[in-house]
């Protein structure tokens, strides 16, 4: 990485700022959800189909498979959930309006402590330092919901107070890497590509997708030790830790070697 300075970071989240310890089944995230649809639906007049737990299971599944199929085409359009939960409803008989389905939509999307996220030991140290050092902070992540809806998400785990943008990939209607999630964020920081650096854990959706737009990249690795290293990244790191030591950032150049690490453990079973 060249020394200029860098007056902009762009976090991914999912992995970067927070990892899932995979404490909550996806059974009872799918009996909350459904929970929820059944009173929507009965408010409306509805007769509720009566598997809803599996309704909303396909719909997961539906946009599993779509995330899939457009990452094959390189085309990276998100999905609709809407349009999906308008369309599951459908087979079963129930015939729900455009804006009823954008409503099941966000009335469903759960919080992300319901999925028993934990921020990684030293997100809140790591973010509190680059506001001091008057870094302007954003996130942008793959999830198929709007800002709007993930910003008491963000708050909620106290991270909320140093961000200063926030773009997800149902802002724009694509997914990282394409270019269009990093072209909102940048736009909502003011700042340019070579100014801004980005960190994340995917090489492809985080770093290719940071790169062909200019910005510069810091690959976060959590503890993957056994990757080979790549000249497609400026730096590689496995701790946020790690960014407070960049000269660019203001730092030293010298890491912190007693920064709390998480990445003692078999952390590649996580991907």
């Amino acid at each position: 990485m060249s020394d200029d300075r860098l007056s902009a970071v762009v976090f991914d989240v999912g992995n970067c700022l927070y990892f899932d310890p995979g404490a909550v089944p996806a059974r009872a995230i799918h009996a909350a959800q459904a929970a929820r649809l059944e009173r929507m639906l009965t408010g409306w007049d509805f007769t509720a189909p009566p598997d809803l737990e599996r309704l909303v299971a396909m719909v997961w599944g539906a946009m599993e498979e779509a995330y899939h199929v457009e990452a094959e085409r390189r085309t990276f359009r998100d999905s609709s959930l809407a349009k999906l939960w308008q369309g599951a409803l459908a087979t079963e008989g129930v015939e729900v309006s455009a804006p009823q389905a954008d409503l099941i939509w966000r009335a469903l999307w759960l919080p992300l402590t319901a999925f028993g996220i934990e921020l990684y030991p030293d997100t809140l140290d790591v973010l509190q330092e680059l506001k001091i050092r008057d870094i302007t902070i954003g996130l942008c992540t793959n999830r198929p919901c709007t800002e709007d809806m993930l910003w008491p998400d963000l708050h909620a785990m106290g991270i909320g107070r140093y961000i200063d943008a926030v773009t997800c990939s149902g802002d724009v209607g694509y997914f990282k890497p394409h270019p269009a999630p990093f072209e909102r964020v940048l736009r909502q920081l003011r700042r340019t590509p070579d100014e801004t650096l980005m960190v994340g854990d995917s090489l492809e959706a985080d770093i290719a997708g940071a790169r062909s737009i200019g910005m510069r990249t810091a690959w976060k690795l959590n503890g993957r030790y056994g990757l080979t290293p790549t000249r497609d990244v400026d730096i590689v790191i496995h701790d946020l830790n790690e960014l407070l030591a960049l000269p660019q950032l203001g730092g030293a150049g010298v890491p912190n070697e007693s920064s709390p690490t998480p990445h003692e453990d078999q952390n590649e079973d996580r991907y």
